[in-house]
């Protein structure tokens, strides 16, 4: 029969004391069948860690072996490559692998240290890159200028303004909603007003919540325009248009006449009554 033998050292004053527990049930503490030291403090590698101490080198729950060359944590099911693994790699980064770790991290997350960017794989591919410089990247694309970053939502307040001025402009409806994908910008607005006021001059709508990208060197009028839903309140014009203008947070407004073949022409405030009213839709490109 085994013995058990308990050896105190030479020179060492302390007592060892095994206390049993509070029960009435009997314990029983069962050796492995092999020599091993417990771990203390920082004596750790390759054992569990008693009072603070700190686990190394790899955990292994299933028969998969551990990267050597990273900490692990893997939770495998034995004989099979269905798991999970945890891995602290000194190449890439921080890693949680789903299936098997070898078999082209066939699904994952990562966090690439030295590039600054976390992905997500399925089936091997990447399907989604969240990177430091840029944004959000699908599918394997890792440029930052193919990034989505930034999505918005909010309310603005459109204005009518003449000649650059809302002096004597009296707005009985100002309402606005806005969409921001990236750098594209969706605006819809109702306008209505109850006096015109007495400036002269081209007419505009203003206050955009974000400006104008001035993207082509061949004008101001950047693109953008306007659908108009509804509009009244106007005088000899058989259709109403307008073009954001690039650099500011505005929108030109033209007319065309009934002799006209060209939607062309300022809109004067000679064209609007008092009661103008307006609603409408603007998509625009902007520098934010």
């Amino acid at each position: 029969m085994s013995k058990v033998k308990i050896q105190g050292n030479a020179s060492g004053t302390g007592v060892l004391t095994v206390t049993a527990p509070n029960t009435s049930t009997d314990r029983t503490i069962t050796l492995p069948d092999s020599t091993d030291t417990l771990a203390v403090n920082s004596d750790v590698t390759n054992k569990l860690p008693l009072a603070g101490g700190t686990l190394t080198g790899n955990l292994n729950i299933g028969s998969y072996t551990a990267n050597s060359n990273a900490d692990n944590l893997v939770i495998q099911e034995a004989g099979d490559f269905t798991g999970i693994t945890l891995a602290a790699d000194n190449d890439q980064g921080s890693n949680i692998y789903f299936a098997d770790p070898e078999d082209n991290n066939v699904g994952g997350i990562t966090y690439n240290h030295s590039s600054n960017y976390m992905n997500f794989r399925v089936n091997g591919a990447e399907k989604l890159r969240i990177q430091s410089g840029g944004g959000i990247s699908f599918n394997g694309d890792t440029a930052a200028a193919n990034a989505l970053n930034d999505y918005e939502e909010g309310t603005w307040t459109p204005q009518v303004k003449i000649d650059g001025s809302t002096t004597g402009i009296t707005h009985d409806a100002q309402g606005g909603t806005y969409t921001k994908i990236g750098n594209t910008v969706i605006l819809h607005a109702v306008l209505s007003l109850s006096s015109k006021g007495t400036e002269t001059g081209a007419v505009t709508f203003a206050n955009f919540p974000f400006t104008v990208e001035n993207w082509t060197s061949t004008s101001s009028l950047d693109g953008g325009s306007i659908c108009f839903g509804f509009y009244s309140g106007t005088n000899d014009i058989s259709r109403l248009g307008g073009i954001a203008v690039g650099g500011t947070s505005t929108a030109n407004l033209y007319r065309q006449t009934s002799d006209q073949s060209q939607l062309n022409d300022t809109m004067w405030e000679t064209k609007i009554a008092h009661g103008f009213s307006t609603r409408w839709t603007l998509i625009y490109q902007t520098t934010a």
